[in-house]
């Protein structure tokens, strides 16, 4: 056959030095490779992951094609990783997919740069797309420069020409049924991901999101319809997965909305069954849905504390979701009071039209609808395939912005330096970067003393008092800086926000590669979860002092009542949290 003894790889790259970077088993890659199989049998598919690994077996190994696919935490990886393939065999059909990939992005000249030596690039859904690609490379006699030729009877590619002009084919419609791409579980391609306990099991039981989110590449109209996968397909795959995982790994479910349908609540109450019965998952990650929080309420408690709400909010400001298309609920309020398990809500600063005022506000009224919430606060980035990284946009808003390092994922592979880098927004026309860097602190104040709730007493105390959360919150912040330790840790926070931005994404990487054993040791870098730890450890005996203190002032010093149960209430947490 004409397809017997073709090599594919099929890598999702992760950086594998100091631990594994991203421990989650590649499922988009493996629904490409078995999708393939299924019209293709004889093609030999290889799914890796652990960038080091992929590195060897190009050593040794020559496929006949690599598919790689990029997200924002290893698009430079994947680059290194194809270059040395590149090298190692010229002949090697070079194919790239992924949110990462678009031929609209603002900035094509640094696209170009990056991914002209692809033979192919697919955006949107690859299932279909990369099959189509190699049955054609395949009627081409395996000639990857003849293949371009072909690019209209291709779908969801393109391809950059070597003057840098961008070479689009059709559009493939989206796969309806998700059942007929085969489970990558069932065939066997991960088997050796789920003997390892460093990788977490992922699965997807729908596709689409019908929002319009302008900071989201789901946003756009190719998304906005919901497929799914059926019950039997779901319940197969979890019985598959539960026979051969750990009890202590978890589960990522990677759908845009998990609780928002009711198929989800079926989904969740086979997902019962089996903690009940295998004691698995016990932990489950998934973004949940943005509307109908009955029934995602519904769903979380079915799973038993496995699963975190976590109210993708963004901003509490009618205006700024106006700008960003992004519908709340408008009793979303009164519902997350309803919600007795922790909450996790999530806003992205700074979006445009927000204010310093509107965003703490903001904070505020989310604080105050209950004890159990934890805050999330999210840079916002300009990602390619989104309607906010165009030029209208960045222009009518003054979105000034810059390149960093991306969650230090960063080392050396193949003799080359690899740094991932993000594109973020610094300032607005509402917003100037002082202001950002402000909410920023509060944010940070705020996850110190709501991680893990370790004030939990004193916010029932408030409550007990009439006294709402954000009154003693924002009393913090107006004295929070006349403790000089504290201080200093808030300076080094702010200062490591700002060292690592930079104009062009080269200069970020020159940057890394020479500071890059302090960024991994720690020394230097660092995001909430670093200085909120250092706020509340080493320096605890001050922060102590700052939470009472602020507490007392709240409070009439005549009342012996009231001082009593602060002194009491204070000695309490003190020895609670001392060690």
């Amino acid at each position: 056959m004409k397809d017997k003894n073709l090599k594919v790889l099929l890598i999702d790259p992760c950086f594998d030095q100091n631990g594994v970077s991203n421990p989650a088993i590649p499922l988009s890659i493996g629904l490409i490779g078995s999708y393939l199989v299924t019209q293709l049998p004889e093609v030999e598919i290889k799914i890796m992951k652990l960038a080091s690994e992929i590195i060897k077996y190009l050593e040794h190994e020559k496929p006949d094609v690599i598919g790689i696919t990029n997200y924002l935490w290893n698009t430079n990886l994947g680059n290194r990783i194809s270059r040395f393939a590149r090298e190692k065999n010229p002949d090697l059909l070079l194919v790239f997919g992924g949110p990462e990939i678009t031929p609209n992005t603002l900035d094509k000249k640094a696209f170009g740069k990056k991914y002209l030596h692809a033979d192919l690039l697919v955006e949107h859904e690859g299932e279909a797309a990369f099959t189509k690609i190699i049955e054609a490379y395949l009627d081409v006699e395996r000639d990857r420069k003849k293949l371009r030729d072909h690019i209209e009877e291709l779908g969801n590619c393109f391809y950059i020409d070597s003057s840098g002009e961008f070479v689009k084919g059709p559009e493939l419609p989206r796969i309806k049924d998700l059942d007929i791409i085969p489970s990558p579980y069932f065939t066997g391609m991960f088997d050796d991901f789920l003997a390892d306990n460093r990788f977490q099991p992922l699965i997807q039981t729908n596709r689409g999101c019908p929002y319009s989110c302008t900071f989201c590449h789901e946003g756009s109209s190719y998304f906005s319809k919901i497929d799914y996968h059926s019950k039997n397909y779901i319940k197969q795959e979890l019985d598959y997965i539960v026979n051969r995982v750990d009890p202590s790994v978890g589960l990522q479910i990677v759908d845009s909305n998990f609780g928002m349908y009711s198929e989800d609540v079926r989904t969740a109450r086979y997902l019962r069954h089996l903690q009940d019965t295998k004691n698995w998952p016990m932990s489950i990650e998934s973004n949940t849905g943005k509307s109908q929080l009955p029934r995602i309420m519904e769903v979380a408690e079915l799973l038993n504390g496995a699963l975190m709400i976590n109210n993708s909010t963004q901003s509490m400001n009618d205006n700024v979701l106006k700008i960003i298309k992004r519908k709340n609920l408008k009793n979303l309020m009164e519902y997350v009071k309803t919600i007795k398990m922790v909450q996790q809500p999530e806003f992205i600063l700074p979006l445009p039209g927000e204010t310093k005022d509107s965003f703490i506000t903001g904070l505020n009224k989310m604080l105050d609808t209950g004890t159990l919430i934890r805050l999330q606060v999210h840079p916002t980035l300009l990602l390619n395939n989104t309607e906010m990284y165009n030029q209208e946009t960045v222009e009518d808003y003054h979105l000034r912005t810059f390149y960093r390092q991306h969650s230090n994922l960063m080392g050396n592979l193949a003799g080359k330096f690899v740094c991932e880098t993000e594109r973020i927004v610094v300032s607005t026309s509402s917003m100037s970067k002082e202001d950002v860097l402000d909410c920023r602190v509060y944010s940070l104040v705020l996850d110190t003393l709501l991680r893990a709730q370790p004030l939990l007493e004193i916010f029932r105390y408030l409550d007990s008092n009439g006294i709402k959360k954000s009154v003693f919150m924002l009393k913090i912040l107006d004295t929070i800086l006349e403790y000089p330790v504290i201080r200093e840790c808030l300076e080094n926070y702010k200062k490591a926000l700002v060292e690592e931005n930079f104009e062009t994404e080269e200069e970020v990487i020159h940057f890394m590669e020479k500071q890059a054993d302090y960024y991994i040791s720690g020394e230097k870098g660092g995001n909430n979860l670093k200085f909120s730890m250092q706020l509340w450890i080493e320096h605890y005996d001050v922060m102590i002092d700052l939470v009472f203190n602020t507490l007392k002032s709240l409070f009439s010093q005549k009342d012996q009542n009231i001082n009593q149960e602060i002194q009491a209430l204070e000695h309490y947490l003190y020895y609670m949290y001392y060690d």
